[in-house]
């Protein structure tokens, strides 16, 4: 983010004004689009040489690479959700229980992911080209976010006390 403000996404005070909300959330969106494309690219890339990562001698590069890995398949997670709440949010023109706040927030609580409902999914589908249905959609992610939990304890495993191992349990 410190070399790219697209793939700084915001999380923290957002307006409570559902016209301002639209706004903002639309710009943080694309910007999560983007950054979703910035994953797959780099995914891409790891796959072109993992070849070269089970040669490597060196256990820090191949702790880094692991953890880069997952970290990117679990951002990728992470970012389809992010972009769930802010559509979710944005179409329910919610205004704050508590008149006295002023600003809406989005925390990621690793808790059952969401699923889209019809509308979201047919968005998604045109915006990332998805081929499937809603269920094998949704069967992607649950895998997706399998392979990122499996990326990390492998890290936490072969790592062991080691930094890499450290930021894997995060």
């Amino acid at each position: 983010p410190h070399r790219d403000k697209n793939l700084s996404m915001q999380t923290w005070h957002f307006s409570i004004d559902p016209a301002e909300f639209k706004k903002q959330g639309f710009k943080q969106f694309e910007k999560a689009t983007y950054a979703m494309k910035q994953l797959e690219t780099a995914i891409k890339m790891m796959d072109g040489v993992r070849e070269l990562r089970a040669r490597e001698e060196s256990q820090r590069w191949r702790a880094c690479f692991d953890l880069t890995y997952a970290q990117c398949i679990a951002y990728r997670v992470r970012l389809f959700q992010y972009m769930l709440t802010l559509d979710e949010h944005a179409a329910a023109n919610r205004l704050p229980k508590d008149p006295k706040h002023n600003r809406w927030d989005i925390h990621w609580r690793n808790t059952k992911p969401k699923e889209p409902t019809d509308d979201q999914f047919t968005r998604i589908k045109k915006a990332f080209a998805f081929k499937g249905d809603k269920a094998a959609y949704m069967k992607m992610l649950e895998d997706e976010r399998q392979k990122a939990n499996d990326g990390f304890d492998s890290v936490s495993r072969e790592h062991e006390g080691t930094p890499w191992d450290a930021r894997a349990r995060y």
